[in-house]
């Protein structure tokens, strides 16, 4: 269950736009950004990697607690806290492109607030996704489907024209349930 949580929190980790090089944030840019790297969600891990490399910050902190459900299962919700530096989402995303497929994501940013001076801001993301794939159990692997719901807080930074997340707080709650 532990690897299964770290997986998804990859989904809501991946940075949602590939950037043209901006001189200062506007709501517009910052939901371009968002929009553009919500359409990769569903493309190939080397994709997802090669985003993360360029918007997530090598300095950054990443948060996120996570909660699984799994009520077909009879399975009591399960919750765990984990923090990451971008190599670790980066090996996240690894693992969960393994064991999973996105399917469908959308994401919506509210609450944005642009420093004066047009190089930060803070907002909150909303994102579901859907996603298909295998859950280990004793008698071998079980198709699944999964309900993705997250809510992230979000710093983001230009640097050298280039949006960057620096910080992100979020809370995922997963729902589980058989194909």
């Amino acid at each position: 269950m532990k690897k299964l949580a770290k997986a998804l929190l990859a989904i809501a980790l991946l940075p949602t736009g590939a950037s043209a090089n901006e001189s200062t944030l506007s709501k517009d840019v910052i939901k371009s950004f968002y929009s553009e790297m919500a359409k990769a969600q569903t493309s190939n891990v080397e994709k997802q990697i090669q985003l993360i490399e360029k918007h997530m910050s090598p300095n950054g902190s990443f948060t996120i607690e996570a909660i699984t459900e799994m009520p077909d299962f009879g399975v009591p919700p399960q919750s765990q806290t984990m923090n990451l530096n971008r190599n670790q989402v980066i090996e996240q995303t690894r693992l969960g492109a393994k064991s999973m497929q996105v399917t469908s994501y959308q994401s919506k940013q509210t609450n944005i607030q642009i420093s004066p001076d047009g190089k930060s801001a803070v907002l909150l993301e909303h994102s579901n996704a859907r996603a298909v794939g295998d859950l280990p159990t004793p008698s071998g692997n079980m198709s699944v489907k999964m309900e993705i719901s997250g809510k992230c807080n979000d710093h983001i930074s230009l640097n050298k024209g280039i949006i960057l997340v620096d910080k992100s707080n979020c809370k995922i709650t997963t729902t589980i349930s058989p194909v």
